[in-house]
């Protein structure tokens, strides 16, 4: 039988978790959703000092020198998770990330077992999130709603509708995992978790 691992009741497969973290800074987690740059605007305005982790195509655009990279999808063409790495290189000059996944090659590969093998980015950088250690994880940018990627055309970009899809219960069958920890800026997620304040951010109720 392989080897688990259990931290703050995330379990996943090995000796321990692949990354921890010490301090009590909250995590900006830094999605693809079209609300993302109104999301991170609100989240500036707050002047709290926090970890970024960035998901996917963010990596490209999101203005930072050095923080985390994370993407759920083992199924990704290999390479693909330091091939964007190195394109924010040539875009921003810094590479300065750490990168996570749910398969190599990665920085960080997280081979996460039972209730937490989501297929949503955001909530696998939840998830890894927890086992790290943070206590206060805020969404910008994953409202999981059917208003599209930052990038779509408003015109042709297809609609979704994520609670038909099936997407909302890697949320929903984690509530007691995730609502204590997790606010969101925007969308579903906002409704679901509540949106953060300053006061959370920083350590109050």
């Amino acid at each position: 039988m392989a080897e688990t691992w259990c931290s703050n009741g995330v379990i996943g497969e090995g000796a321990s978790p692949p990354h921890t973290v010490t301090g009590d800074k909250p995590l900006l987690v830094v999605g693809c959703g079209r609300c993302v740059w109104e999301d991170l605007k609100r989240y500036w305005t707050m002047n709290v000092h926090s970890d970024v982790m960035l998901l996917n195509d963010a990596i490209v655009h999101y203005p930072m020198k050095k923080g985390f990279y994370a993407t759920h999808a083992a199924c990704y063409d290999i390479g693909m998770v330091n091939i964007y790495r190195d394109l924010r290189k040539a875009k921003l000059n810094h590479r300065d990330f750490i990168t996570h996944s749910a398969g190599d090659p990665a920085d960080r590969v997280w081979k996460l077992i039972r209730d937490f093998k989501p297929n949503l980015s955001g909530n696998f950088g939840v998830v890894i999130a927890i086992a790290m250690g943070y206590r206060r994880i805020c969404l910008a940018g994953c409202p999981e709603d059917d208003t599209g990627h930052y990038w779509d055309d408003l015109e042709t970009h297809p609609h979704f509708d994520f609670g038909v899809r099936g997407i909302h219960w890697h949320w929903t069958d984690n509530t007691a995992l995730f609502k204590p920890k997790v606010r969101s800026l925007s969308g579903w997620t906002g409704e679901f978790f509540g949106e953060p304040t300053i006061d959370w951010l920083n350590g109050g109720e």
